[in-house]
């Protein structure tokens, strides 16, 4: 996992190598097998953090936010938004679960989205709080940069990629990391 930096909107996005690093590091930590299904991802990210990652669809009423994640103390809270196709909240999932995985700092302080979602939630207990509204700063490219990694591998390798072994779903999946070890 690439770790937390301090001044995530002054510091220049990752590489593409280090992204996609993190992303195959978090698929075999999981140990995630082809093909990606996001809530199968989540609840594995759940058991490894100790915590639950819980999905909530909800209809964000400005346009310039897409979805928020909120780190409790005891868990992880994914918004997304309701009011568009699977494939773009799968998408926007990703996004969040980016932010996780590359162990991105919050919203300095910027309190006013997650107390609009969720009013009940005590502001003691929320340890960071991201919303996707823009790309302007590296963390949020770094993470849209690994929602549309993991949003090709899932596209390569879906549920209609036929059969096992050596043209199967998770070879082909190995294949595509270029890493002659596979995934241990």
């Amino acid at each position: 996992m690439i770790g937390r930096r301090s001044n995530e909107s002054r510091r220049r996005p990752s590489s593409s190598r280090n992204i996609r690093r993190a992303a195959l590091h978090m698929l075999r930590d999981l140990d995630v097998e082809a093909p990606i299904d996001v809530e199968k991802l989540c609840r594995q990210l759940s058991e490894q953090r100790g915590r639950p990652v819980q999905l909530t669809p909800y209809n964000f009423p400005s346009t310039t936010v897409f979805a928020l994640w909120i780190e409790t103390t005891d868990s992880d809270l994914i918004f997304y938004e309701s009011d568009t196709t699977p494939e773009h909240q799968r998408h926007i999932i990703l996004h969040e679960i980016g932010h996780m995985v590359l162990g991105h700092d919050g919203d300095n302080g910027d309190d006013s989205v997650w107390q609009e979602v969720v009013p009940t939630l005590p502001p003691h207990v929320v340890r960071k709080a991201l919303r996707r509204a823009s790309y302007d700063d590296a963390a949020e490219h770094d993470a849209e940069a690994f929602a549309t990694l993991l949003t090709h591998w899932i596209g390569e390798f879906s549920a209609t990629t036929p059969g096992t072994g050596p043209n199967g779903p998770r070879n082909q999946l190995e294949q595509a990391f270029d890493d002659p070890r596979g995934w241990v």
